[in-house]
């Protein structure tokens, strides 16, 4: 259920980012965002399966969500930071177009959190040049584009919880292209 509320998220996300960059002056990175924790941007199916058993997941350490299509990994290290979870996204179960790294933090832990986000903006910074803002955005939103339209969507969001307000920080890699057929597919099947 998690898996599912944070897919929901994202779509949701993404389609700011779809609305932000219409309105402002986009900001191109030259270096290409291709790759990530040793995965291609689109990936196939079997090379994800692959790389994953190479970093030591096994068959039960993944777990498979239908409805989302996804992928899940729960504490991935990755950019210096053990994440609580990475979900894959796939378009038609053979082609990984978004991968979101997430993590969330307590009310009494939202220094950690800006502190996590900090520390990735700053890495991202220096690789791939200034980030474009989500001015719309009620949370803290950053992305970097690339020219074959791969970005990265680097945020923080809010979730009510009965315990109070949780902060969680999310890095998503996202293929364009195939989230333009994904998205398609959904509205095909309203």
């Amino acid at each position: 259920m998690k898996i599912i509320r944070s897919l929901f998220l994202v779509m949701i996300v993404i389609t700011s980012v779809i609305a932000c960059k219409e309105k402002q002056e986009l900001i191109t990175t030259s270096v290409p965002i291709d790759r990530f924790w040793g995965i291609g941007l689109p990936y196939s199916k079997l090379g994800l399966m692959k790389t994953l058993e190479e970093k030591g997941y096994k068959d039960t350490d993944i777990e498979y969500v239908e409805q989302s299509d996804s992928y899940g990994v729960m504490n991935p290290q990755f950019a210096g930071t053990t994440f609580d979870m990475v979900t894959f996204r796939m378009y038609q179960n053979y082609v990984m177009y978004e991968a979101v790294f997430y993590s969330v933090f307590t009310p009494y832990q939202y220094d950690d959190a800006y502190n996590l986000l900090n520390n990735l903006l700053n890495q991202f910074a220096i690789k791939y040049g200034e980030p474009n803002e989500i001015e719309d955005s009620e949370e803290t939103s950053y992305y970097w584009e690339d020219k074959d339209n791969n970005f990265i969507l680097l945020e923080t969001e809010d979730n009510q919880r009965i315990s109070g307000v949780y902060k969680t920080v999310l890095l998503r890699y996202v293929n364009y292209e195939y989230y333009n057929k994904q998205q398609g597919e959904y509205i095909d099947d309203i």
